[in-house]
């Protein structure tokens, strides 16, 4: 909801993706799934899509706290982790699959009682979002 980000793009983030002191991302890559590949990393849908995002101070609070958290669970886990580099990954480090986040989206809107909605939606939500401020 903070950047708008497909969610192909989230699963194609690396660390180094996210700049902290200038609070941007850089958007230039996918990670994909195909039953005969599996999953795969590719070039943004388009080349619009290959873009550098402003974020704000709490989306990148959020992400500093996830890291720390990935962090402290890399070192539990020692040899276990296979490090892929991505920012968001499945549990030993590998490239997460993007029906994950989907799934994991689902299932927290049902826990929350929310209205019934896709994670794409938050797309819609940020764009709306970033037109309404820059109106004022």
């Amino acid at each position: 909801m903070h950047t708008g980000l497909r969610r192909a793009e989230l699963c194609g983030l690396s660390c180094e993706d996210v700049d902290f002191i200038n609070k941007k991302i850089y958007v230039h890559k996918n990670s994909l799934y195909l039953p005969k590949k599996g999953i795969y990393e590719s070039k943004t849908k388009t080349r619009k899509s290959t873009r550098v995002i402003k974020v704000s101070d709490d989306a990148l609070e959020i992400i500093n706290e996830y890291l720390k958290w990935q962090n402290d669970y890399k070192a539990d886990v020692g040899t276990y982790w296979q490090e892929s580099g991505r920012l968001f990954t499945k549990q030993d480090g590998r490239p997460i699959h993007p029906d994950t986040i989907t799934t994991w989206f689902h299932d927290f809107v049902q826990r929350k009682q929310l209205p019934d909605v896709c994670v794409h939606s938050l797309r819609h939500t940020n764009t709306t979002n970033s037109q309404t401020s820059e109106n004022y």
